[in-house]
């Protein structure tokens, strides 16, 4: 039986033929062009405008400097100095949880939890990796407002589908454009279903309920949260219909500088009631976001590519 690869994105914005860089990879590896198909549901949530992202910069900048000020004066201005060379901090990153709100429209107090939790998380990461607020900031200044507009949509998006991942014209829809194409490809032939980070989340909430009624040969869960969200009792170590005959096998790649997977893996997690799912280690980089960029990992391809192969 020949295979199809299917691909679901993780969390920012998205439009059709984004998987094409992964897709040549594939087709580079194998030195022939797999029939694929990919899931895009970004469409669905809100997003963050441009100006929504350069006031969120711009509050990230007075924080900055108002803390320079106040080491200037307080210990001199050699210390103000040092001070916008210290790493930025988590507390400064949390003060985007008004903004991440606003701009997606988040309302429960669960969300607004989720979503300080993230920003905390990406700040910590970057204290780890001992990159200052200066550096972070000005290393690519014309990126600055889009990468804080990714930002905003990225943990806007986690937050929003984690606490309501049944939501009409939201999660629910993000649900039915995966089912639609495994209703298309996983019945009558065998799928490679790739997923990252918050699709690996789409997905598992999909297989639950519904992997019996496909034929899932391989499923790789890259950068996944789950372990994170079992943790945090988003979701139960219950993988209902995950396994065989739906999916026979499990692939979990995960980089270790990578925070999303929050250094647990998920064979020692839900290892009691998914007993064969693969943790493989895939070294990226030492910070987010490049330790969280498998979809473009010519390392993890090949790993897909050798699944794709076998049939």
């Amino acid at each position: 039986m020949d295979r199809v690869v299917i691909l679901v994105h993780g969390g920012g914005q998205f439009t059709p033929g984004w998987s094409k860089s992964s897709v040549d990879k594939l087709a580079h590896i194998l030195g022939w062009q797999p029939e694929t198909a990919e899931v895009t549901y970004s469409h669905f949530f809100p997003h963050a405008t441009a100006l929504s992202a350069s006031l969120a910069l711009l509050k990230v900048l007075t924080l900055i400097l108002w803390r320079a000020l106040r080491f200037a004066f307080s210990q001199g201005r050699a210390s103000g100095s040092r001070s916008l060379r210290d790493p930025l901090s988590s507390d400064t990153l949390r003060s985007l949880v008004p903004d991440t709100q606003r701009a997606h429209r988040l309302e429960t107090p669960v969300a607004r939890q989720v979503v300080d939790d993230l920003w905390q998380e990406v700040g910590r990461n970057l204290e780890r990796s001992g990159i200052s607020a200066v550096d972070f900031l000005t290393r690519d200044a014309s990126k600055n407002v889009s990468l804080f507009q990714l930002a905003l949509d990225v943990v806007g998006q986690v937050a929003s589908y984690v606490c309501e991942p049944n939501k009409p014209g939201q999660g629910d829809e993000a649900q039915h454009a995966l089912r639609e194409a495994l209703n298309r490809y996983g019945k009558e032939r065998e799928v490679v279903l790739v997923s990252h980070s918050l699709g690996t989340v789409v997905a598992f909430d999909v297989l639950c309920e519904h992997a019996s009624e496909y034929n899932i040969c391989t499923w790789f869960t890259l950068g996944c949260p789950l372990s994170l969200l079992v943790s945090r009792e988003f979701r139960r170590a219950n993988c209902g219909q995950i396994g065989p005959p739906g999916v026979r096998r499990w692939i979990n790649v995960f980089d270790p500088g990578d925070p999303v997977t929050n250094a647990f893996l998920l064979s020692s997690k839900l290892g009691a009631t998914f007993p064969f799912v693969e943790d493989t280690e895939a070294d990226l980089a030492l910070s987010l976001p490049s330790a969280h960029d498998y979809l473009n990992s010519w390392k993890v391809m090949e790993e897909v590519a050798k699944a794709l192969a076998k049939g």
